[in-house]
């Protein structure tokens, strides 16, 4: 019995202690984790295939349509002439047609159509049976005023840019998560390496106090400066619960909002490092690259 409830409980604490696990996240990785699960981000993404998919439907308005007909047709009447020497008179008919569309940009339609028939009865008189009749259609419709030219087109042409305009908006905001989240990564390190050092200097007033009391205690000291020492290791306390609580919101920021790892309950732990660069870079070539990528600037261009 004691097996049957050990085992359970194990399992649950090994599963606990394995979520608990650190992650350990490169700038890089943040980056890619973001655009994969950001929700705002594959919306947008989705919304970029309907717009493709516009343009596919707007375009499939000037492909070619084939249709086909097939049509069977039987009589069975009572003969009311001795001509047709049968007490029933019976005829039949078999139809088919089978046509070609297309679309012209310039707002027409040429079609081709061919019909075949087929007519057979039972009547004496009927020379020939069965008896075929044929044709072939050659349309071509053109509106000379209303419709004509490149407006039959116009629906393709907003298609495309509206799907243009989509791709440009999911670059757009491609950049905008990558830099959110460069940023809170270098928060969160930042915040990380804040802590550490406020912990650090919490340790060494702590050392400090307990040579203060021990130099206290051999008379060497006085007890005012125990009490200083003691303010001080408890303003350092307060520095490094503030420290934590401003990691903690760094960390939030980085993981629920932008990576969204809402079930990762572990620590994450940012492992680039920050890197210094000197700057050497032309102004009129930097502004043209960032009007070049700039989302605003190149949807106002559309217009």
């Amino acid at each position: 019995m004691r097996c049957r409830f050990i085992l359970p409980l194990l399992l649950a604490l090994s599963l606990s202690a394995s979520a608990q696990e650190p992650l350990h996240l490169s700038l890089e990785e943040a980056v890619d984790l973001a655009l994969k699960n950001n929700l705002g981000l594959r919306s947008a993404q989705l919304g970029a295939q309907v717009q493709e998919r516009a343009v596919a439907v707007e375009q499939a308005r000037f492909g070619r349509s084939l249709d086909l007909s097939l049509l069977q047709e039987s009589n069975r009447s009572p003969s009311f002439s001795s001509l047709e020497k049968v007490e029933t008179l019976s005829s039949g008919a078999l139809s088919a047609e089978i046509g070609l569309s297309q679309q012209l940009g310039t707002g027409g339609q040429v079609g081709l159509r061919f019909s075949n028939r087929r007519n057979a009865s039972n009547a004496a008189f009927n020379l020939i049976d069965p008896i075929y009749s044929s044709g072939l259609n050659l349309n071509l419709y053109q509106p000379l005023l209303r419709g004509r030219g490149r407006i039959s087109r116009i629906g393709v042409d907003l298609a495309r840019v509206g799907a243009e305009q989509g791709e440009v908006q999911n670059q757009g905001r491609a950049r905008s998560l990558r830099a959110k989240v460069g940023q809170s990564y270098w928060n969160l390190l930042f915040a990380r390496e804040n802590l550490r050092v406020k912990e650090q200097f919490r340790e060494g007033a702590k050392r400090v106090l307990e040579t203060v009391q021990v130099r206290a205690e051999m008379g060497v000291d006085s007890k005012s400066n125990i009490l200083q020492a003691q303010v001080e290791v408890a303003r350092l306390e307060e520095e490094v619960v503030a420290a934590e609580g401003a990691a903690a919101q760094a960390e939030d920021a980085l993981n629920k909002t932008l990576l969204n790892l809402e079930k990762h309950a572990g620590q994450l732990v940012p492992t680039t490092l920050p890197e210094r660069y000197s700057f050497a870079g032309d102004l009129e070539e930097g502004v043209a690259r960032a009007l070049s990528r700039d989302p605003g600037y190149l949807q106002a261009s559309w217009h």
